[in-house]
């Protein structure tokens, strides 16, 4: 049996600002609240005592951040961890840094609603794109090197929706509906009879998470 986690990276400025769509924006780093909840989401699993067999990062700066923040590195070691690109948030093309407002006019919203997953801003990536290299990389790395372990992805809200819309066959009006916050963790299940089962989803890390 595979048990996957998936935690999303701690607060950037684009996070706390609502108004302006993020997207990608690597570079973009963490916030002193998102360097605490790092640190605080490191004890809360560290204390579990849970143990992962190996670690996946994002290469965006805010997901490297997060992770050292944890701390969790020390104890699986530096083999166990790996970097990828794979793991990058959904590209808003030329939107990214925009102001909402401007971009998600009342007809573009219609049109994302009738055309997601595939609709694709310009020069950015559909729902779709970000589902396929998401699920291929889980897929190479993880599902086809390993029977049973535990898992951790260190990564980006969207692109954990729209694989988790992906690997559990909902609608792709439900991407937009499902909560992912800033070092919130959710965990998966893989066996190989019943394929993906979601065990939950968005659980704050608090010593009470119950990991």
């Amino acid at each position: 049996m595979i048990r996957l986690y998936l935690l999303r990276h701690g607060q950037t400025a684009c996070n706390a600002r609502a108004d302006v769509i993020g997207g990608r924006s690597s570079e973009i780093q963490l916030t002193a609240l998102g360097m605490e909840q790092a640190a605080t989401a490191g004890e809360v699993i560290r204390g579990s005592g849970l143990h992962f067999d190996r670690i996946f990062c994002s290469t965006a700066v805010r997901a490297r951040q997060t992770l050292d923040g944890l701390g969790v590195c020390l104890d699986a070691g530096a083999d166990a961890v790996m970097y990828s690109a794979c793991l990058e948030e959904l590209s808003q093309g030329d939107w990214e840094g925009r102001p909402r407002a401007e971009i998600y006019t009342p007809e573009m919203v219609g049109r994302l609603e009738h055309e997601n997953p595939f609709f694709c801003p310009p020069n950015g990536e559909s729902q779709h794109d970000v589902e396929m290299r998401m699920t291929h990389f889980v897929d190479r790395e993880i599902l086809g090197r390993y029977e049973h372990g535990k898992f951790l992805i260190v990564g980006h809200g969207v692109a954990f929706k729209c694989f988790l819309r992906g690997v559990l066959g909902s609608d792709a009006k439900m991407t937009h509906k499902l909560g992912m916050d800033n070092l919130a963790i959710t965990r998966l299940t893989y066996s190989n009879g019943g394929g993906w089962a979601l065990d939950w989803m968005n659980r704050p890390l608090l010593p009470s998470a119950g990991l």
